[in-house]
C-alpha cells in the first residue's frame, strides 16, 4: 500500500470519488469516469453484497444515501467506503470491525 500516500489517493485512482464541479455557485454535471474496470466492478458488487446484510454499517449507510441521492449514488458510495476500509485493513494489519447500524 505504499504506492498510495493516503486513501483519498487510491479512490482517485480507482475512480470511486466523484470530482466537485462548481462554477459561479452552479452545481455542473460531475461524472466519475473510467477507473480500473476490475476493481471498480469488483468493489460495486460486494457494496451491493454489503447492503444486503441488515445491521450493518454499509446497509446503514446505503438506506441514508438512497433516499435523498438514489440507489446508484449510494452503491458508488458504499463502494467508495469499502475501498477505504480495505485500504487501512491493509496498511495497519488489523482485521475488519464493523460499526454497527447505530
Amino acid at each position: 500500500m505504499s504506492r498510495f500516500p493516503t486513501a483519498s489517493h487510491l479512490a482517485k485512482w480507482a475512480r470511486l470519488c466523484p470530482g466537485n464541479n462548481e462554477s459561479g455557485g452552479k452545481r455542473l454535471s460531475s461524472t466519475i469516469g473510467q477507473g480500473h474496470q476490475w476493481l471498480r466492478s469488483g468493489l460495486v458488487q460486494a457494496a451491493q453484497a454489503a447492503v444486503r446484510c441488515q445491521g450493518t454499517y454499509p446497509a446503514t449507510v446505503f438506506r441514508r444515501l438512497a433516499s435523498r441521492r438514489g440507489k446508484n449514488k449510494a452503491i458508488m458510495a458504499v463502494a467508495h467506503r469499502l475501498l477505504r476500509a480495505a485500504y487501512y485493513i491493509l496498511l495497519k494489519r488489523e482485521p475488519y470491525k464493523d460499526l454497527g447500524a447505530n
